[in-house]
Order: C-alpha cells, then structure tokens, then sequence
C-alpha cells in the first residue's frame, strides 16, 4: 500500500510542472514530522504586578495560633511570631 503511492510520489516529482511537485514534496514532508509549526498570536497583559497575600489577611486568630502551637510542639520552642 505504501510503495505504490511513494511510486506516485516519484512519478509527480519527476515529471509534473513544478507547483505539483512542490505541493507532493511538501506533503511527504510534513507527514515525515518536517511540517512547520502553526503561528500562534499570544497576547497579555503583564503589567500588573503579582499581589502577596499574608497569612494574617486569610487565617482567623484561632487558625493562626493553632498555627503557631504546632510550630512550637514540633520545633521544641516557641518560635518569634508578629501577630
């Protein structure tokens, strides 16, 4: 199946005008893994800058010094914590 067609392939290389043969080479490129990336048009906006977010602006009081409690069971210390 596949040498009668790279047959045809050879024929169209060798004896039609040249956009046939352009387009035949070309097609055996491009299902060979030679085909040229798509162009793709990306924009965005990236002036803005990334926003930090403290603990103490998402946790309560209550989940910041359970926080703190487990720091100090697992370290053996109490460590210095700015509430």
């Amino acid at each position: 199946m596949v040498d009668p067609a790279l047959n045809v392939i050879a024929r169209v290389l060798s004896d039609s005008n040249d956009a046939t043969a352009l387009a035949a080479a070309r097609d055996v490129l491009d299902r060979n893994g030679y085909k040229p990336t798509d162009k793709i048009d990306l924009k965005a906006d990236i002036s803005t800058s990334p926003t930090v977010i403290a603990l103490a602006d998402v946790l309560s009081l209550e989940q910041l010094e359970t926080l703190r409690e487990r720091a100090i069971a697992k370290a053996g210390e109490a460590p210095s914590v700015t509430v």
